[in-house]
């Protein structure tokens, strides 16, 4: 495209040149500065052309740089997506086996009170009776 560019030019200022050979009004001279004129568009139009190109491209990358950053971000929210359900699984995991183990204990305890006999509670009453009277 440089190159295009750069011969176009050379070629407008040989023919500007070539006008102050041409005597003025003539119908030489008109067809002369209408092909300067026409080189010129030629030129500008080339210049609308790269400078339309260049900013597609740039807005090109910047559309792929977006989607780019719209994927690490999706994918950091998703990692810590999983950390927030893994943590959440741990707790819960954690809370069940803690009640678990406190109502486990608190039931044993219950029970090496009644074995005894000295007081009893109506606590463990209907259990024990289920446990060791079948009928």
């Amino acid at each position: 495209m440089d190159e295009l560019v750069g011969i176009v030019e050379i070629e407008i200022k040989a023919q500007i040149d070539d006008l102050n050979s041409l005597t003025p009004g003539s119908e030489e001279k008109t067809r002369a500065v209408k092909a300067v004129k026409d080189l010129a568009d030629i030129l500008s139009d080339g210049n609308k052309t790269e400078l339309d190109y260049r900013l597609k491209s740039r807005q090109l990358n910047l559309e792929t740089d977006k989607e780019d950053n719209a994927w690490a971000m999706n994918t950091s929210n998703l990692e810590e997506a999983k950390k927030d359900r893994l943590t959440k699984i741990a707790i819960e995991v954690g809370v069940s086996l803690i009640t678990c183990l406190f109502y486990n204990t608190w039931q044993l305890r219950g029970y090496k009170f009644e074995e005894s006999g000295c007081v009893s509670s109506t606590t463990f009453k209907d259990v024990l009776k289920m446990k060791f009277i079948r009928k």
